[in-house]
């Protein structure tokens, strides 16, 4: 080899160690060379986009607020059945709250006048609610037979103001929104639509007039969302004096509408039961709570 052959292997041999010196593109992870620009500088990749953020899947457990509303004839008949409702009511308390924790429970009376108690307002406790229940249970056995909102008219007729005790509890009770609404309805009685006057003396005088139509009153219930569970006495009953169709509108039809608890999604109980002992009311209330929570209005 010449000494100018020996100078040019060199030469050579010194650019490549150079080349090796220089800051470079480090090795892929796999092994294979970097990318690199035109420049000899490492080519980065644009970052990723991550993918759309996907929300955690529903528990799948209802959180639906329970409302309930006692709607009770405090009549002069009615002592074992008001009773029966207190005893029951723990159950219902109970239920109510284990299904759904500050479930609120509120109550209207009437007779052929209408009184929301403590204006529809839930009890605070369950205590509260059962002495009141039994203020109530007292009040029936009043010989006097006095109206519950204190109207100056004795209770002389057969039929009781149903229809407007239920559309007060519909539209003037606090239901809270997106919460399940359910009434309990329990008379022995039938009941009178506007423009009927009840509690008038033997001459005419006086009375109490109805407000609603058993019509305004379904619609009221159904606008409100609200399902009654009444217990009712189905057919005939002739402790007014003379037979009389107690059963229409809760397990019959009222002049060819459907039933209240039908027309609502609710249920008729047949009251001759809770009074027999066949039929448990604090029970029956508790199922008809669990199966109607959370399930959409009709």
């Amino acid at each position: 080899m010449t000494h100018r052959a020996v100078l040019a292997s060199l030469s050579a041999l010194a650019s490549l160690a150079l080349a090796a010196c220089a800051p470079g593109a480090p090795p892929a992870p796999n092994g294979e060379p970097t990318p690199v620009d035109d420049a000899g500088a490492p080519s980065t990749p644009p970052p990723s986009t991550p993918p759309p953020s996907t929300p955690p899947p529903s528990s799948g457990v209802c959180e639906a607020p329970i409302d309930v509303v006692f709607v009770l004839d405090v009549t002069t008949s009615m002592a074992d059945d008001i009773e029966a409702a207190r005893l029951g009511m723990e159950q219902v308390w109970r239920t109510a709250n284990a299904l759904r924790p500050g479930a609120q429970i509120g109550l209207v009376v009437f007779g052929d006048d209408v009184l929301p108690v403590q204006g529809c307002a839930p009890f605070a406790s369950l205590e509260a609610l059962q002495a009141e229940l039994a203020r109530w249970r007292d009040f029936t056995r009043n010989d006097a037979n006095p109206q519950p909102a204190g109207s100056p008219y004795e209770n002389v007729d057969c039929a009781e103001n149903a229809l407007d005790a239920l559309h007060v509890a519909a539209t003037q009770c606090p239901w809270r929104d997106g919460a399940t609404r359910l009434v309990v309805h329990v008379t022995d009685d039938t009941f009178a639509q506007a423009p009927t006057v009840l509690a008038t003396d033997e001459y005419g005088g006086g009375g109490i007039a109805v407000g609603h139509t058993y019509a305004q009153t379904v619609e009221a219930l159904r606008a409100a969302e609200v399902r009654v569970g009444a217990f009712a006495v189905p057919g005939t009953s002739a402790f007014c004096g003379e037979p009389v169709e107690v059963g229409v509108g809760y397990h019959a039809p009222y002049l060819g509408m459907p039933p209240i608890p039908a027309a609502t999604g609710g249920r008729a109980f047949d009251l001759l039961g809770v009074r027999s002992g066949a039929l448990d009311m604090g029970a029956a209330v508790s199922e008809l709570v669990g199966e109607e929570h959370c399930t959409p209005f009709i």
